[in-house]
């Protein structure tokens, strides 16, 4: 459903939300979260793992998801992440990084799980 209805599939990533009225969805807010990205790339490669011949292709669709945060999310220059990617929301690279509903937690869990998952894959 997330994919179908919330996947940007020109630049990749989740948009913020969307409403449903009459059996169709419609975004309305395409800002992309940086707590929904690091979510979204662990079900990717979660659902690559349960279902690796799907047709959908999840793990083509993560290492897409991975270019999009490497190129939109990531803060290169002074490190941590973004609160929103910068390809819909460019004033977050100006923005505070910080703010009260904004843990690490996502990032590290979000990362060390798809790292695990992927070691896993390789034994």
């Amino acid at each position: 459903h997330s994919l179908e209805s919330g996947w940007d599939k020109e630049t990749g990533g989740f948009y913020d939300a969307g409403k449903e009225s009459e059996g169709e969805i419609s975004i309305i807010n395409k800002g992309k979260a940086w707590w929904s990205q690091i979510e979204g790339l662990n079900a990717l490669i979660l659902m690559h793992t349960l279902y690796p011949e799907d047709p959908q292709d999840y793990f083509g669709l993560a290492k897409r998801m991975w270019e999009y945060m490497d190129t939109y999310l990531i803060d290169k220059e002074y490190g941590g992440w973004y609160n929103y990617g910068l390809d819909m929301t460019p004033d977050s690279k100006t923005a505070r990084k910080s703010h009260a509903w904004k843990t690490t937690y996502h990032n590290v869990r979000g990362m060390v799980n798809c790292i695990r998952m992927l070691q896993e894959e390789e034994n």
